[in-house]
């Protein structure tokens, strides 16, 4: 098999290793093929002992091993995140290695790293997991008890749609039915799904939030540019690998121009280096900075 077939395979493989199920004909048009192709590649990772049950209509999925045996789904899954810092890593290496390019260009076509998410292994966690999985599935209404908000800084319930899952089972979409804005809330801190008998009955309203590079979500985006100090521009980097993308050099400074989703996450960042950090554009960036300064000046008073 040459190169752009195993390429392909192995994003058919990530594609079915994901927790939003893909029809055959969404899986064709990412890989720019035919469906009559996509079913090939289908039956020969079955062929080679991958386990791929058909959902429903044309929606296929690679499920979990037998008890006991390997998951290959953790081995055909990057995050956006993951996938940044291993195309550093790969931009390390001497230019003239021959396998430069080449491991640069095979990371670029089997991993679409915008759309995936990012994964941090938490344990103890099987019975959120298993009511979340069932309200997907079930497209079932759920109440998510005690969740603990760190934008709110106190535990509430939130009454959900959940549609979605991120390839790790660290983040979930979900559409809160008080608010009627669709939020992504950590798996870890929800401290229990309990299942309602009422269907889904807003899923045109589902649409999996957009996330800065700070990992926040938001409505809508708002507009930043900051001149950084060589300091801030790499804690920025090993904080935030997304960020690269975003900045620049420019008359002798760091310049990083961005929309972001949220003021925490940049505010947080920006807050911490203060002396390293210019505000550039974003006027609500810096209220937002001037008032926690305040509150936390008050706070000591």
């Amino acid at each position: 098999m040459d190169q752009p077939k195993v390429v392909r395979l192995l994003r058919v493989m990530q594609l079915l290793a994901r927790t939003t199920y893909h029809s055959v004909d969404e899986i064709a048009a990412l890989l720019e093929c035919s469906d009559r192709t996509v079913y090939r590649y289908i039956e020969s990772l079955r062929d080679a002992g991958f386990a791929i049950v058909k959902r429903e209509g044309t929606i296929f999925q690679l499920v979990e091993p037998p008890k006991g045996g390997v998951d290959p789904r953790q081995y055909v899954c990057f995050t956006d995140e993951e996938a940044a810092v291993l195309g550093r890593l790969i931009q390390c290496l001497d230019g003239n290695n021959p396998q430069k390019e080449v491991l640069l260009r095979k990371i670029t076509a089997i991993y679409n790293a915008a759309e995936l998410h990012k994964m941090t292994i938490h344990r103890g966690l099987d019975r959120v997991l298993a009511n979340l999985e069932k309200a997907i599935t079930g497209k079932r209404v759920a109440v998510f008890h005690d969740y603990a908000s760190s934008c709110s800084g106190e535990y509430r319930d939130y009454l959900v749609e959940p549609f979605k899952m991120d390839v790790n089972s660290v983040n979930v979409a979900a559409l809160d039915l008080n608010s009627g804005h669709n939020k992504i809330f950590k798996v870890a801190r929800i401290g229990e799904v309990k299942l309602l008998p009422e269907m889904w009955t807003r899923e045109k309203e589902h649409k999996y939030p957009k996330l800065d590079v700070f990992r926040m979500s938001g409505e809508a985006p708002i507009h930043v540019c900051l001149a950084l100090t060589l300091r801030a521009r790499n804690l920025l980097l090993e904080e935030y690998p997304l960020s690269e993308a975003h900045i620049r050099e420019e008359d002798g400074r760091w310049i990083f121009d961005a929309d972001v989703m949220r003021l925490e996450g940049i505010g947080r960042f920006v807050m911490g280096l203060l002396d390293q950090v210019e505000i550039l554009e974003g006027d609500a960036l810096w209220d937002y900075v001037q008032e926690r300064c305040r509150m936390g000046l008050s706070m000591r008073n």
